[in-house]
C-alpha cells in the first residue's frame, strides 16, 4: 500500500510540473532526440526557403551515433493533443544532426499546422506511439532572441542573441532575458538644415554600440561607433549596444531630414535593403522568386503576399513625431503593383514588440490606434492627381452614413531616399471595424466580390442567400 501512495505521490507531483511549467523541459529516455532550439517570435533572423517568409521555427537535435527515423512522430503545442502534427514519412536526422520544423501553420513537409504563441505555451515531440520524447515550456518571447539548450542536448535552457538554426548552440548563452539598454542618440530624428553630427552613448563601460547607415539592422559585426557621425544629407541611422552578459539591445532607429523642401509630414521607412530590391527575397522588384498575376503576365515578386521587418516613423513638419514602431511591410493594392512607386501596408504585430499604432493621425477621426495602415500610392490616379479616392471619400462626410477612410497625404523617405507623395488610409479589415465601431475584430465577417470570404466565414450571408430563396422579396413577412 505505502509503495502505490508513494508512486501516486510522485505521478502527482511529475504532472504539476508539467502543467505549470516549473521545470522547462519533461522527455522520455529514449531515444535522444532532442527540441534543442526554438525561435518563437522571428523578425529578422532567417527566411524558411519555402515560402520565404520570417517564420518561427523548432530545430531538433540528434545526440544519438546514428540516423534517427522521424517518420509517424508527431509536434505539437498541446500536450493533451499529441497527434496535433505529423512528421511526414522519410523524415530522418542525422547523428549529431539538426532538423528543422517551421510553426508556421502552412501544414506542409516540414511546416507544422501550428504556430507558437509568443506569449508562451508547450512545444513537445512525440514518438510514433504517441509516447512523449521531449518537451519545452517557454515564457513570453522577445523578438529575434531564442531560446535553446547549452550544450546542445543538455538540460541547461539559455537565452540566444544569435540564434543557430540547423546548427550547434554557441557559448553566448544568457540565463534570462537580459536585454542591453537601447543606445542613446544625442540628436533626434527630424527635419534639419545643415551639416549635423551625431553622439551615441551608453552607460556601460564593457559595452560596445554598432550601427548602420543604410537601413540594416546593427549586427556584431556592424560598423562599431568611437567618434561623432557626420550627417551631411538625409540618412538614416540604426544602432544598438552588445555588452557581455546580456543579449543585444533593441534596435533604435532615427531618420534625419537635412535641407529637405517639404510641406507635407514625412514617413520614414528603414529596412534592409535586401528586403526591397533583392532578387529571390525582395518585394518591391520582379525578381526571379515572384507570382504571376495582378496585370502582370510574368512572374514577378512584387505579387507576393511576402511581409518584411522595418521601422516606421511619422515626423510632423515640427520634427515631432506622430508615432514610430517596428512594424511589417507588404505591397499592397492590385494592377497597381505595376507602378514604380507602390503602396505598402504597415502592420503592428506582437513579434515587432507593438501590435498598434498609437496615434489620432486624422484629425476628423476620433481613432488613436490601429493595428495596420496603408501607405497608398493613390492606387490608379497614382499618375495624375495623387488624391482623387481621397477626395471622393471626403466629399461624403456628414452627407451620407457611410463608412470613410482617414485620409491624410505624406511624403515618403525609403532608407533615406525621397519616394514621393503617398497617401496614409485607414486599411480595409477587420481592425477597421473595430477600431471604428468597437466590435471586436475576432467576431467579424468580411466578404467581398460574389461572397468571397476576406475574413471570417460566409455562413451567415449563406444564410440570408436561402432565406431569401425560399421566401422572396415580395412578402411582408
Amino acid at each position: 500500500m505505502r509503495k502505490r501512495l508513494t508512486t501516486s505521490i510522485v505521478t502527482f507531483y511529475l504532472i504539476l510540473l508539467l502543467i505549470w511549467g516549473r521545470a522547462p523541459t519533461v522527455r522520455a529516455a529514449t531515444p535522444s532526440v532532442f527540441i534543442n532550439e526554438i525561435l518563437v517570435s522571428n523578425v529578422s533572423v532567417n527566411l524558411d526557403p519555402d515560402y520565404t517568409e520570417f517564420s518561427d521555427w523548432i530545430e531538433l537535435y540528434n545526440a544519438e551515433t546514428s540516423q534517427i527515423n522521424l517518420s509517424g512522430y508527431y509536434l505539437t503545442d498541446d500536450l493533451s493533443v499529441p497527434d496535433k502534427w505529423r512528421i511526414p514519412s522519410g523524415t530522418q536526422i542525422d547523428p549529431g544532426g539538426y532538423l528543422l520544423f517551421w510553426a508556421d501553420g502552412q501544414d506542409d513537409e516540414n511546416h507544422t499546422d501550428f504556430k507558437l504563441k509568443h506569449d508562451g505555451e508547450v512545444v513537445a515531440l512525440f514518438d510514433s506511439s504517441e509516447d512523449l520524447v521531449d518537451s519545452v515550456s517557454f515564457g513570453a518571447q522577445l523578438p529575434d532572441i531564442s531560446y535553446g539548450r547549452q550544450p546542445d542536448g543538455t538540460a541547461n535552457w539559455v537565452y540566444f542573441g544569435s540564434p543557430s538554426p540547423d546548427g550547434g548552440n554557441g557559448s553566448d548563452g544568457i540565463p534570462g532575458q537580459i536585454l542591453a539598454p537601447q543606445p542613446q542618440f544625442d540628436l533626434s530624428g527630424g527635419f534639419y538644415s545643415g551639416n549635423q553630427t551625431v553622439t551615441l552613448t551608453t552607460p556601460s563601460p564593457t559595452a560596445e554600440i554598432r550601427y548602420s547607415l543604410d537601413g540594416t539592422i546593427p549586427s556584431s559585426s556592424s560598423t562599431q561607433f568611437s567618434s561623432p557621425i557626420a550627417v551631411g544629407t538625409t540618412t538614416v541611422l540604426r544602432a544598438r549596444v552588445y555588452d557581455t552578459d546580456q543579449l543585444p539591445s533593441p534596435v533604435a532607429t532615427h531618420t534625419y531630414l537635412i535641407d529637405e523642401s517639404v510641406t507635407l509630414p514625412v514617413v520614414a521607412v528603414a529596412t534592409d535593403p535586401a528586403n526591397l530590391w533583392d532578387d529571390e527575397i525582395g518585394i518591391y522588384v520582379e525578381g526571379t522568386n515572384g507570382i504571376t498575376g495582378k496585370c502582370s503576365d510574368d512572374p514577378v515578386n512584387w505579387n507576393q503576399d511576402w511581409e518584411r521587418p522595418s521601422n516606421v516613423a511619422l515626423y510632423e513638419l515640427d520634427s515631432s513625431l506622430a508615432f514610430q514602431l517596428d512594424a511589417g511591410i507588404e505591397i499592397f493594392g492590385g494592377c497597381t503593383r505595376i507602378y514604380n512607386r507602390k503602396s505598402l501596408t504597415v502592420r503592428g504585430r506582437d513579434k515587432y514588440g507593438l501590435d498598434r499604432i498609437q496615434s489620432q493621425l486624422f484629425s476628423d477621426k476620433q481613432v488613436s490606434s490601429f493595428r495596420s495602415l496603408v501607405l497608398r500610392n493613390s492606387g490608379n490616379d497614382a499618375r495624375l492627381t495623387l488624391f482623387r479616392d481621397a477626395m471622393m471619400q471626403e466629399l461624403l462626410k456628414g452627407q451620407m452614413d457611410i463608412d470613410w477612410q482617414g485620409y491624410r497625404p505624406v511624403v515618403m523617405f525609403l532608407n533615406g531616399a525621397y519616394w514621393g507623395i503617398h497617401n496614409v488610409r485607414e486599411k480595409i479589415d477587420e481592425d477597421y471595424v473595430e477600431s471604428n465601431y468597437d466590435i471586436e475584430s475576432n467576431t467579424i465577417d468580411l466578404l467581398e466580390s460574389n461572397s468571397e470570404i476576406f475574413v471570417g466565414s460566409d455562413d451567415h450571408y449563406q444564410d440570408l442567400l436561402d432565406y431569401i430563396d425560399d421566401h422572396g422579396l415580395t412578402q411582408s413577412q
